[in-house]
This record gives structure tokens, sequence and C-alpha cells, in this order.
């Protein structure tokens, strides 16, 4: 934030260390296999497979937890440019919830991403196309995804 780094993470896999926190007072753990950074967990889902229940641990610079990984429902968004089938996979720890639904027809893509902590509006993301090898296999859908089905497993409206 104003140019300064506030917290960082940083992955030392050939001595098996996590070090976190801000740049004064770092701390260290061990490094489990698999272990992520908040922002790579729903890429690394895509890599790993939505079967791929277990606990991961995460960091977002300032702690570092173990999330439960959890297979959810598959589902069908309809969409203005046909349908996009995808597998909801979900992590809650405390009182913060992260649903992911990945696309199966375009190799595990995240489609959507509910991120939500108490107090805080939901954070909401959505893709708008896909493009592979510089080809667009999939374009501009609806302003939001819309599936009933896809909202049950969210404990609260999505804002956007």
């Amino acid at each position: 934030r104003n140019g300064k780094i506030r917290r960082s993470a940083s992955f030392d896999w050939d001595k098996r260390i996590l070090s976190y926190g801000d740049g004064e007072h770092p701390q260290q753990t061990g490094l489990h296999d698999g272990a992520q950074d908040m922002l790579s967990l729903s890429w690394q889902l895509a890599f790993k497979g939505p079967e791929s229940e277990n606990n991961t641990q995460l960091t977002n610079g300032r702690k570092v937890y173990s999330y439960p990984i959890r297979t959810g429902q598959k589902e069908t968004f309809k969409t203005n440019h046909g349908t996009i089938r995808a597998q909801l996979v979900q992590t809650h720890y405390d009182d913060v919830s992260v649903d992911v639904w990945l696309a199966a027809d375009f190799g595990n893509v995240p489609i959507r991403i509910i991120f939500k902590k108490p107090g805080e509006p939901a954070l909401d993301l959505q893709i708008t196309s896909i493009e592979l090898d510089g080809v667009e296999k999939w374009g501009q859908p609806l302003k939001q995804l819309k599936n009933k089905a896809a909202v049950k497993h969210v404990s609260a409206p999505a804002q956007e």
C-alpha cells in the first residue's frame, strides 16, 4: 500500500519453510505440500481438479490457515452463449467462506469465485470470456451468471 509492502509470504520449497508477516517481524512455519497463498487457491484447485478433498495450508501473509476443501454439486450455468458445466468446490474457515466453480469443459478454469467475510460485502468474481490459443471459445456472458441452484451453496446472497 502506498508503495510499501504491508505483509508478504515467501515459500522456500527446498528448506520447507513458509515465511510470512510484515517486513520487520516475519514469522516462519513448516511448509506443507500443496501450500498456497490466498490468491492462488482457485487456480490450484483448477490444476488439482475438483475431486481433491483435503486440508490445504494457505496464507494471506498475515496468518497461516489449514483450510478444509470440500467438493459440492455439479451444476450447469445458463448464459447468453449456451451453458457451462461447473463443479463447486468450497472451503469454510472461521466465519469466512470461499466458493469456487470450476468449468469442466475448459480445463477447470474458475468461472465464479465468491469470497465472504462477516461484516464486509461479498466479493463475487465472474468470468467474462474464455480464450484458448488466441481464439475466443466462450464470450461475454450475461452481466451475472444465473443459476438458482448455485445460490443454495452460499450462506448469503452474493453482492455485485
